[in-house]
C-alpha cells in the first residue's frame, strides 16, 4: 500500500483540525482584546475624573458657604465694644465697616470690632479689624487681621471678589451719586465671588445695626 506523502499546504488544514489558531486568528483577537480594553480604562478613567470635579465642587461650596457664614456674622458684631467693660477703638474715628472698591483690584471688605475676652489670651485686647479680599498671587480668598497680621486662607481658586450692590433701608439699590453724598443709610451688601473656572457665587451680607459705613475707590 501506498503512503501518500505530507505536503505543506496540509499543514494549515491539519493545524485547525488539532484545535489551534493561526496567527491571524490570534492577532485578530489581540487586537480586539486591546481594544475594548482601552474602552473599559477610558470609562474609568473618565468616571474617575467626573468624581474628582464632584468632589472638589463639593469642597468649594462647603468652604464658600462658611465664608459666607462668617462674613455675615463678622459684619454682625461690627462697632461692637462688648457689653462688660466696654473699651474704645484704638482709632475712634475709624468706620466700623469699609469697602474698598478695587479700581483694577479685588474688591475689599473691612470690619472693626471687639471680641469678648473670655476666651482670649491676657495680653490679647480683642480688637479686630479684619480684612476680606483676593490674594491675585495664589487666587485664594483670605481673611487677614490687619492689627495683629494674622492671615486665614479661605477658599482657592478664586479670580475676584467684587461687591456689585449696595441696598438701602427701603431695599432698593443705591446709586452711585447716594453712595457719593454720604447721606444713605445702606441696610446690606451684595457680594460676588468669582472663580477661575468662570462660576459665580453671590450672596447678601445684611447690616443688621445702623453702621459707620466707608466707601473708598472708584466703582466699577
Amino acid at each position: 500500500m501506498k503512503t501518500k506523502a505530507l505536503t505543506t499546504s496540509n499543514r494549515p488544514v491539519l493545524a485547525r483540525l488539532s484545535g489551534g489558531f493561526t496567527m491571524v486568528e490570534l492577532l485578530v483577537a489581540s487586537t480586539i482584546f486591546l481594544l475594548v480594553l482601552s474602552a473599559v480604562l477610558g470609562v474609568m478613567v473618565s468616571s474617575r475624573r467626573v468624581q474628582t470635579r464632584a468632589a472638589e465642587q463639593s469642597l468649594r461650596i462647603q468652604e464658600t458657604e462658611a465664608v459666607v457664614y462668617l462674613i455675615n456674622y463678622e459684619v454682625g458684631l461690627a462697632g461692637y465694644t462688648r457689653t462688660q467693660n466696654p473699651t474704645n477703638f484704638s482709632d475712634p474715628s475709624g468706620e466700623t465697616i469699609t469697602v474698598v472698591l478695587g479700581g483694577g483690584g479685588s474688591d475689599r471688605i473691612r470690619i472693626r470690632f471687639f471680641e469678648d475676652p473670655d476666651f482670649l489670651a491676657a495680653s490679647d485686647t480683642g480688637e479686630r479689624l479684619v480684612e476680606y479680599r483676593v490674594d491675585v498671587d495664589s487666587s485664594t480668598l483670605i481673611r487677614e487681621d490687619l492689627l495683629s497680621g494674622e492671615t486665614q486662607a479661605l477658599v482657592g481658586g478664586v479670580a475676584d471678589l467684587r461687591v456689585v450692590e449696595f441696598i438701602g433701608r427701603n431695599r432698593e439699590v443705591l446709586s452711585e451719586d447716594v453712595l457719593e453724598s454720604g447721606s444713605a443709610e445702606i441696610a446690606g451688601v451684595r457680594v460676588a465671588v468669582d472663580f477661575n473656572d468662570g462660576t459665580e457665587w453671590t450672596f447678601l451680607v445684611g447690616l443688621y445695626n445702623r453702621q459707620r459705613v466707608s466707601i473708598t475707590g472708584a466703582a466699577g
